[in-house]
């Protein structure tokens, strides 16, 4: 099954944005470090997942060609397919993009078991807390800028129970912002019980494998949510609702 990644930038107190979908506590100019990290982590995705206020900025930015991003990364957000996550909309208004409504499980889901590469997350707001809250999210990707707002978007939802994550690497950048990698603690299905156990000294033991490694440039990825876009990421975010 293809695994959902959610890539997104944060404060150093976890919020996605201001209260106001301000980002002006993002870091940069990014260093080649993190740009390269980037490509390796998004060389996997053939799809990206976006809820709909987020796409209307998103969308028409990066097909505009903009100034000051490279040829590469221009191309792969264009030619990307993308879904957009909406009930108000019937029909894509956009190339290269379909939208799907309805119950987000059922629609995840459905997305995950179709052939293909991993899937991207970018945002906005309420679409990451609600993939959070419903446990569709396989890894993690917190890029976190070493700036505290006190306020703001959160990225977890308040669920009322504990959300335990494993933490699989985590890489300091040049520039100051450090990329957190986690994936959620879940629990394995327990084994049938076995008539001939005791017989056959089975123990029925399940094995578990461990997924691999984890692309675009400084702009292309450094994923944000304010409503305006971001410098250089054409990402328009602080999106409430998502799902109107």
């Amino acid at each position: 099954m293809r695994k959902l990644k959610l890539q997104v930038q944060t404060t150093a107190d976890g919020y996605m944005a201001g209260p106001n979908g301000e980002m002006d506590w993002m870091r940069f100019p990014w260093t080649d470090d993190i740009n390269a990290y980037i490509e390796a982590l998004t060389a996997p995705v053939d799809c990206m997942v976006l809820g709909r206020k987020l796409a209307e900025g998103f969308i028409p930015h990066w097909a505009s060609l903009p100034e000051g991003e490279d040829k590469a990364s221009i191309d792969w957000m264009n030619e990307t397919p993308k879904v957009v996550i909406s009930d108000s909309l019937t029909e894509s208004p956009w190339d290269n993009a379909v939208v799907a409504g309805g119950d987000l499980t059922e629609a995840v889901n459905a997305l995950k078991a179709r052939p293909g590469g991993d899937i991207v997350v970018y945002g906005g707001s309420t679409l990451v807390s609600n993939l959070i809250a419903e446990g569709l999210v396989d890894e993690l990707h917190l890029f976190v800028n070493p700036t505290a707002i006190g306020t703001g978007l959160p990225v977890f939802p308040a669920t009322g129970a504990n959300q335990p994550f494993r933490l699989v690497g985590a890489h300091p950048f040049e520039c100051g912002i450090t990329a957190m990698h986690y994936e959620p603690e879940r629990s394995a299905p327990r084994a049938a019980p076995d008539a001939d156990r005791s017989e056959s000294g089975d123990s029925g033991a399940a094995h578990r494998a461990q997924d691999g490694p984890p692309r675009p440039t400084q702009g292309s990825s450094g994923v944000g949510t304010a409503e305006r876009p971001v410098s250089g990421t054409g990402l328009s975010g602080g999106e409430l609702p998502w799902w109107s």
